[in-house]
């Protein structure tokens, strides 16, 4: 009956046994999966692709401040025609565009009638002159009185003054320039009737063009009278023409807290028109033998910059303190010396510790790793 009794016992032991075996044995079975899936991703870490860059060399330039203003250009010698005269105009001699020099002949007004009166007063003038000569014999021979003589003298230069005012309407008739330069605009037309106070022509004496400027209050203390300025019209090929500041006005505007400053510019070429919208860049301070980086070198955080200096196999962010700058190069005042590898293509891509692999060096294409252009070259499936 014992015996009978224990069987049922024996049998839930050793199924107990068969359960707690195939437990260990599924646990073991996992570690060593475990085991595996750690070993892979160590194997991949250590797999990462160098980010591929260009590098290029810090070195020492000079860096200069500009201080950059829009303006129209515009001539401080711009003369309005005016006829001395009236008449009608008879025949035009210049059109706009046209360059002339002083005493040359703008327009002629109708003269027949003119040149008429001007002829018949200097026969009157002859006579009286004649009169003169025969009056003054016949008072050395004592036939006539001294009064006569005084008479014929008074006659004869009255007579003279008469041709000699219409001898200069003849001359006014005829328009001509009182400076050389260029005919800006032409107001009349062929047939007109004109008087002394109709304006017929603009000259423009384009050989010094200016530009009065409105520039901020607080830039006053870096202009002075003399400055070199590089003038650069938006129509053309871009080219810079010299200019300098010819005058600063003393007075700022209260309502914009600007000054005037007029710059001349010398156009030798003839190729600036008043009229003409240009660029200036006043030149204000230039530094020298100072740390200067491309602008693309740069990476902004915030209101920060920093750049990627290069190592042996990897790059480190650093941050650096700006000054003055142009389009494409930038002054660095503290966080880089003269000498040191910057990244200036690929930091996009970098992270702390990220390897590097570079491609290209100041300017010069590096060959590449026998591995990696066997890779780029691999077909891929």
């Amino acid at each position: 009956m014992i015996r009978n009794a224990a069987r049922p016992f024996l049998v839930h032991l050793r199924r107990f046994s068969v359960l707690l075996l195939s437990s260990l044995v599924l646990q073991a079975g996992g570690c060593q999966v475990q085991t595996s899936h750690s070993e892979s991703n160590q194997a991949d870490s250590s797999k990462v692709q160098p980010v591929p860059v260009e590098l290029e060399t810090v070195v020492l330039g000079s860096m200069a401040s500009r201080l950059h203003l829009n303006g129209v250009l515009t001539t401080e010698g711009e003369i309005k025609v005016y006829p001395l005269v009236a008449g009608h105009v008879g025949r035009l001699r210049v059109e706009e565009g046209d360059r002339v020099r002083r005493g040359d002949t703008l327009l002629v007004l109708e003269d027949a009638e003119i040149l008429l009166s001007e002829r018949r007063l200097r026969l009157e003038m002859e006579k009286a002159a004649q009169d003169l000569e025969r009056v003054r014999q016949l008072a050395e021979a004592r036939l006539v009185p001294e009064q006569d003589l005084s008479d014929a003298q008074y006659l004869a230069d009255k007579a003279k003054l008469v041709w000699e005012s219409a001898r200069l309407t003849v001359q006014r008739s005829r328009v001509t320039a009182p400076v050389g330069g260029v005919v800006g605009r032409r107001l009349v037309q062929q047939g007109d009737f004109v008087q002394p106070g109709s304006q017929l022509f603009t000259l423009v004496d384009d050989r010094e063009l200016i530009s009065v400027l409105d520039v901020p209050e607080r830039d006053l203390v870096r202009l002075r009278q003399g400055q070199s300025v590089d003038v650069t019209p938006s129509s053309g090929d871009g080219s810079v023409r010299q200019g300098w500041i010819k005058r600063i006005s003393p007075v700022v505007d209260p309502a914009s807290g600007t000054l005037r400053v007029t710059v001349g510019v010398k156009d030798s070429g003839s190729t600036l028109r008043a009229g003409m919208y240009a660029r200036f860049s006043i030149l204000t301070d230039t530094r020298r033998d100072v740390v200067v980086v491309p602008k693309r070198a740069l990476v902004y955080d915030r209101d920060l910059s920093y750049v990627w200096v290069a190592g042996d196999s990897s790059a480190v962010r650093r941050q650096v303190e700006r000054g003055y700058e142009d389009e494409e190069r930038l002054e660095v005042r503290q966080g880089l010396q003269a000498g040191e590898v910057l990244v200036v293509v690929g930091q996009s891509a970098l992270k702390p510790g990220s390897p590097i692999r570079v491609v290209r060096r100041d300017g010069r294409d590096l060959p590449q790793p026998v591995d990696s252009v066997k890779a780029g070259s691999r077909p891929q499936k």
